[in-house]
C-alpha cells in the first residue's frame, strides 16, 4: 500500500512537471508569434551616422548628438533600474569607467525608468557617469532597440540571466521598482569621433552584452 502510494505520488509530480514543461513551452511559442507580426523600429549599423537626438540627464544637462560630436561615446540602453541583470553588467562597466575617462570616452546609460527612479539609482549606487531616463522609449525607438518576452526568456534560463541577475541582486545598495517593460532588450553602441557608429550591438536575449574586451580596446 505505501509502495502504491508513493507511486502515485511520483507520478502526480512527474505530471505537474511536464505540464509545467509543456505550458512554458507554448507560452514562448505565443510570444514568438506575437513578436513576428509586431512592428520592430529599424536598427542602425556600422559606419551609419548616429541619428538626431536631444534629451536631459538626471543631474538637468542637456545630451544629443551634438554634444557628443568631437567625442568618443559608448551610449548603453539597459532595461530599467530595477533589472538585477542590468544592475550587474553596469557595476562592470562602473570598473572601467576611470579608463574610459582617462581616454576621453563618454560613457552613457539609458534606463526606461522614469527620472526619479534613476535619480534615486544614481545617487545610493554612486554612478559616476551620465544617466538619462526615458520612460516612454523615445531613445530605445530612435536608436532601433527592441521588445522580446522569448527572448529575454531564453536569456535568463539558457544564457546565464538567472546567475547574472543573482550578481545583481548581491550588488544592488537599494531597492527599487521595476518601471519599464519586462520585455524589454538591451543595446550599446560604440561611436566615433565624428559621430559615426563604430560597433552597434543588439542583444539578442538577456544578459547578451559586448564583450568587455571590445569596450577596453575602443
Amino acid at each position: 500500500m505505501e509502495n502504491t502510494k508513493k507511486i502515485t505520488r511520483k507520478s502526480q509530480t512527474l505530471r505537474k512537471t511536464l505540464f509545467a514543461i509543456l505550458g512554458g513551452i507554448g507560452l514562448l511559442f505565443g510570444y514568438l508569434f506575437i513578436e513576428a507580426n509586431a512592428n520592430v523600429p529599424t536598427k542602425l549599423e556600422v559606419n551609419q551616422s548616429i541619428p538626431d537626438f536631444t534629451a536631459t540627464d538626471v543631474t538637468g544637462k542637456t545630451v544629443s548628438n551634438t554634444t557628443l560630436k568631437g567625442k568618443k561615446a559608448i551610449v548603453v540602453f539597459e532595461r530599467f533600474v530595477g533589472c538585477p541583470v542590468c544592475n550587474a553588467h553596469v557595476h562592470q562597466l562602473m570598473q572601467e569607467y576611470k579608463k574610459m575617462k582617462e581616454k576621453g570616452i563618454e560613457l552613457i546609460v539609458i534606463y526606461e525608468s522614469s527620472n526619479e527612479n534613476l535619480m534615486k539609482y544614481a545617487t545610493t549606487e554612486e554612478i559616476p557617469f551620465t544617466l538619462i531616463a526615458d520612460p516612454n522609449g523615445t531613445l530605445y525607438d530612435t536608436f532601433g532597440v527592441t521588445k522580446s518576452m522569448a527572448k529575454v526568456l531564453k536569456g535568463f534560463v539558457f544564457k546565464g540571466g538567472k546567475t547574472a541577475a543573482n550578481e545583481g541582486e548581491k550588488a544592488y545598495r537599494g531597492k527599487y521598482e521595476m518601471d519599464g517593460s519586462k520585455s524589454r532588450l538591451t543595446a550599446e553602441f560604440l561611436i566615433n569621433t565624428d559621430g559615426t557608429i563604430a560597433n552597434a550591438h543588439y542583444a539578442q536575449y538577456l544578459n547578451d552584452n559586448l564583450s568587455m574586451e571590445v569596450i577596453k580596446n575602443f
